[in-house]
């Protein structure tokens, strides 16, 4: 995301940043579901045995 002299643009520079911030909310639902599926999991297989 570099012009073409090298220079950071700030058009660039602020596209990147939404793009990361975008990424990070999207990803921390999927995170919370993921532990939350894991921990569930767990006391299945402790129930059961």
């Amino acid at each position: 995301m570099r012009s073409r002299t090298g220079a950071w643009l700030p058009e660039d520079a602020q596209a990147a940043s939404s793009a990361a911030d975008t990424i990070a909310t999207a990803s921390r639902p999927a995170r919370a579901g993921l532990g939350g599926f894991m921990e569930l999991r767990r006391v299945n297989m402790l129930n059961s045995s």
